[in-house]
């Protein structure tokens, strides 16, 4: 009886140092050839303007195994509304709208490979900039069936921006990275942006809004609404930095670009053009006088064109776009170059 126990128990050591010896193979596997189910998800479109348009998210399967991933759930942040037609790239696999869910099954998206999502999407200018963040599950499973096998996401999920009405951002010197508010918009489909031109030596934060307003300018009747601007230094010098502002709105299709001018306000006398004035001053040269007053050391006028030599502030340039079929995306934008601390403008 002993000795029929003691074969047992050693048969049981061999059989339990089999399993142990095997695990350690397929550990050894895994470090080599294999690791986690991974994947990235970046969107295609990473600022959205106002109304409907297409958008889209590329989810790749960076994993280091062979494990492709089939199922994945996209929520739709609030204050976005997505509808079809939706599609694939590659083309396959299904597509479905369930409440704030996109629902993708049947994929077979191998390791190395990407998954385009292009849908549309329809977005409202909000008063400050928020991303809109599409939060992602990816699955093994065709089904999105099972708790054990989601893959892990590297990064951060597919965002997109705006559309917003103002901009508000910190710039640090020596990041390597421009002194931009981005784009903003307002509610009327009026656009603008403002680049700090500092060669990234400055430390400061930069805001703009862009909202009906009720600057004019003598001669001249605007029609966008009124950008306001302006830069707050926290390390640095402002000495000979300027800031290029454009400003884009919808074209009326009867203007030539000449007659588009750029009203502006600042806090000093500046030369300035006054309609019934141009043949006096540009046989004269002197453009002196020609600003508006009101209220007391807050002066409004026509910009110069910087061609005249005046230097800044000026107009850079007015370009009209016709963009494609029909005039629901003609637009006309004007480009102007103005001192760091000037507050405000329109055309």
């Amino acid at each position: 009886m002993t000795g029929k126990l003691t074969r047992y128990r050693a048969a049981a050591a061999v059989f339990a140092l089999s399993i142990v010896g095997g695990l350690l193979v397929t550990t050894a596997t895994d470090a080599t050839t294999g690791g986690p189910k991974t994947y990235t998800a970046v969107a295609t479109t990473p600022a959205l303007h106002s109304g409907s348009q297409t958008a889209g998210i590329t989810l790749t399967n960076t994993s280091r195994n062979k494990i492709s991933f089939n199922s994945i759930n996209l929520s739709v942040p609030a204050g976005l509304t997505v509808s079809g037609p939706f599609t694939l790239q590659p083309a396959i696999g299904t597509v479905t709208l369930s409440g704030s869910t996109i629902q993708l099954r049947n994929l077979n998206t191998p390791q190395g490979s990407a998954l385009t999502l292009s849908f549309n999407v329809t977005a409202a200018v909000q008063a400050v900039c928020t991303s809109y963040v599409f939060t992602s599950d990816v699955r093994q499973s065709n089904d999105f069936n099972g708790t054990l096998n989601k893959f892990v996401l590297v990064g951060s999920d597919a965002t997109m921006s705006g559309p917003c009405s103002s901009s508000n951002v910190t710039c640090t010197a020596g990041d390597s990275q421009p002194c931009a508010t981005g784009v903003i918009e307002s509610t009327n489909g009026n656009t603008a942006s403002v680049t700090v031109q500092d060669g990234d030596a400055i430390s400061a934060n930069l805001s703009a809004s862009v909202a009906p307003g009720a600057l004019t300018c003598a001669e001249y009747a605007p029609t966008s609404d009124q950008l306001e601007f302006d830069i707050a230094v926290t390390a640095g010098n402002l000495t000979g930095v300027t800031k290029i502002v454009t400003f884009k709105q919808h074209y009326d299709g009867t203007k030539q670009d000449w007659e588009y001018q750029a009203c502006f306000q600042a806090p000093y006398d500046f030369p300035a053009l006054l309609p019934s004035q141009l043949a006096h001053d540009f046989a004269t040269g002197d453009f002196s006088g020609n600003t508006t007053e009101a209220p007391a050391g807050t002066f409004t006028g026509l910009l110069l064109p910087c061609s005249a030599g005046y230097g800044v502030p000026c107009l850079v340039s007015t370009v009209i776009d016709l963009g494609g079929t029909g005039t629901s995306d003609d637009s006309v934008a004007i480009t102007v170059e103005v001192p760091a601390l000037d507050p405000g403008m329109r055309f």
